[in-house]
């Protein structure tokens, strides 16, 4: 019994090797295709052949492509694909020149290999008597190219007409266009026109006889790519001093438009070398201002773009300044100043004020005066510090208060720590968005004091908002009515516009602003769009300079600075409060010493609001000017301490 079990699991095991071994054979191996070109049936005459072959072999695998390679012998060879029918493929090759040796050879492809039968040469078996030649392309353009050829005829046969035949298509022929050039043998040519740009065009010149027609050489070109194209579009808003610009960049010339803006000057057709005013980069619509202008004068402005190729101009366009008798709006400086590259504002004459027991706005009466306050370096209201003999001192104890600033109201000096509903003085430091209008939060009115990080969210539109939309009456200058400011309606400059007027913006002279003490208090001088250098000198512009870099007295600011358009950001401080164990009540402070070059000019900081919210909730972005550094967007501001407004009108 054991036996017979030992004989059958042999069996079975017999068999499952063989069944293995049967269904793991090896696949075939794919080999390249044979492929032959059948000589008998190859026709040729003076300018065309007739080829003919066959795949003897496929290789194994299945044939996914076939046909012809030739050309003249010694030179590269064209190919042509064919369609393959019950193993056979064939094609017409025309346009040869007579008398002319050619080589040929078939080939087949499969999925991994290619095979060509041996090569064929042949020879076009007699002259025609009619031999037309082609020329190269003259004066290739955007959208046209100079073509043509030559007709010679032997044996007096008549040239019907003659002409030149093209397409995108490799495979030309006289069903694409052509252009007849008239009849008769000799030299012509013809202009192509309306051609695409930055296209391979292929062509012959031909000529018919009575028997059909004679085709000379195939020659290709390639049309110019479309240039930049630029244009002027028109001028408008022109008084004594500027006009607005439109310029349009319609095409790029298939490169990148880095720069484009306007160039003016009073000899036409100006350059990018004199005059000139930079609107962004890339194709489309652009607008600015340009400045600088004087009455009396005619001025040319053309619009340009500048790519890697170089620079395109649109046309020039003619116009006059408007005679300067305009009158600027109250309340506003005369300065034009770029904030985005399509608007432009004026500056209030002074910073934002307010006499809470009155309930009354205005600008200060000059561009430097600020309100003072207590300067402590700590908790207690009565412990001081200043500078003495020119070191800095703390514990100085003051048998009146130690205030700075330069507004007073019936003889007595105003201080922003005295805020409150019923202080009959003036402040001109703020929570963010306290313009009296109640937007939904807690502290909304001007007078409002609770300066701590506690107090942060219940300033301004309760959220992240910006003093925009339907919280712009937030902004002190859109609901405010301030007398002294006429009927224009101002505004906050928000986070982008403070930034594209610091670092952005272009102007005449390149300077855009400078630290200085002017009539003795500390600030940022801020230069118009249409700033002449030499309208006053100005030392480390547009840099994180000191404020000692530029010292200019009161008579200087308003004979010279300020009709030129200049605006002066005094460096007003900030209040804030701190927690006092002793008296259990927040108490407001002042950051800064007074700001005079008697001071340490450290200490000296500016902060004006924005329209834009900050980081979160709890904050707003706000402008930072100090001694040596530049000026610069905080997010991070504090939404209860009170910081400075500057407003503008829009132009």
């Amino acid at each position: 019994m054991k036996t017979k079990t030992t004989k059958l699991m042999a069996a079975v095991l017999l068999f499952a090797v063989v069944w293995v071994a049967a269904d793991c054979k090896k696949p075939e191996k794919i080999n390249a295709p044979m492929v032959t070109l059948i000589k008998d049936s190859i026709i040729v005459s003076h300018d065309k052949v007739r080829l003919l072959a066959e795949v003897v072999d496929a290789g194994n695998a299945v044939i996914t492509q076939s046909g012809f390679c030739y050309g003249q012998a010694g030179a590269s060879l064209d190919t042509l694909m064919c369609n393959i029918v019950n193993g056979r493929f064939s094609v017409e090759v025309n346009h040869l020149s007579p008398s002319t040796t050619y080589v040929c050879k078939a080939f087949a492809r499969n999925v991994k290999c290619i095979g060509y039968s041996d090569e064929f040469t042949f020879t076009t078996n007699y002259s025609h008597p009619v031999v037309v030649s082609t020329f190269e392309a003259t004066d290739i353009a955007t959208n046209s190219a100079v073509v043509g050829g030559y007709v010679t005829s032997e044996a007096g046969i008549e040239i019907v007409e003659r002409g030149v035949c093209y397409s995108t298509d490799s495979d030309v022929s006289m069903s694409d266009a052509h252009i007849a050039c008239g009849s008769g043998v000799g030299e012509f040519s013809v202009t192509l026109e309306g051609l695409a740009p930055n296209a391979v065009y292929y062509y012959y010149a031909y000529a018919v006889v009575p028997e059909g027609v004679v085709y000379g050489q195939k020659f290709t070109f390639m049309s110019l790519v479309e240039p930049m194209e630029v244009q002027t579009v028109a001028i408008s808003d022109v008084v004594s001093t500027r006009a607005y610009c439109e310029g349009i960049v319609v095409r790029d010339g298939d490169l990148e438009v880095t720069e484009r803006g306007f160039c003016w000057g009073t000899e036409p057709q100006p350059t990018i070398d004199g005059l000139c005013v930079r609107q962004g980069s890339g194709t489309g619509t652009y607008k600015g201002y340009i400045s600088g202008l004087q009455y009396g004068a005619t001025y040319h402005v053309r619009a340009y773009a500048i790519n890697e190729k170089g620079v395109a101009y649109g046309n020039d366009l003619e116009f006059a300044p408007a005679s300067p008798t305009v009158s600027y709006p109250n309340g506003a400086l005369p300065g034009l100043f770029s904030i985005s590259e399509e608007q432009q504002v004026r500056f209030s004459k002074g910073n934002l004020q307010y006499r809470p027991y009155f309930d009354q706005w205005r600008f200060a009466e000059c561009q430097w005066d600020f309100v003072g306050g207590e300067t402590y370096w700590g908790d207690s209201p009565y412990g001081s510090a200043a500078i003495i003999d020119g070191e800095l001192c703390f514990g100085v104890y003051w048998e009146e208060p130690n205030t700075m600033g330069t507004v007073y109201e019936n003889g007595v000096k105003c201080e922003n720590q005295l805020v409150g509903y019923n202080y009959n003085g003036w402040i001109d430091l703020f929570g963010w968005g306290t313009s009296g209008w109640n937007n939904g939060n807690q502290y909304y009115k001007p007078w409002n004091y609770m300066a701590n990080d506690v107090y942060n969210p219940y300033y301004g539109p309760y959220g992240n908002y910006d003093l925009t939309g339907e919280y712009a009456r937030s902004d002190w200058g859109v609901h405010a009515h301030i007398p002294d400011g006429g009927s224009r309606q101002w505004r906050t400059l928000t986070k982008e516009e403070f930034e594209y007027l610091f670092d952005e913006r272009t102007t005449v002279s390149g300077i855009r602003y400078a630290k200085a003490i002017v009539a003795g208090v500390c600030g940022l001088v801020l230069l118009p769009d249409a700033w002449s250098a030499a309208s006053y000198p100005l030392h480390a512009p547009n840099s994180w300079a000191s404020y000692l870099s530029n010292k200019i007295t009161a008579t200087e600011w308003i004979e010279v600075l300020e009709p030129a358009g200049a605006v002066f950001l005094p460096a007003a401080g900030e209040r804030f409060s701190s927690y006092s164990y002793e008296s259990g009540m927040y108490l407001k402070y002042y950051s800064n010493s007074p700001c005079s070059v008697a001071t340490d000019l450290v200490d000296c900081i500016g902060n004006y609001w924005t329209a834009s919210q900050g980081i979160g909730m709890n904050t707003a972005s706000a402008l930072i000017i100090q001694n040596y550094s530049n000026p610069r967007i905080s997010i991070e501001a504090g939404r209860s301490y009170g910081k400075s407004v500057r407003l503008v009108t829009v132009e």
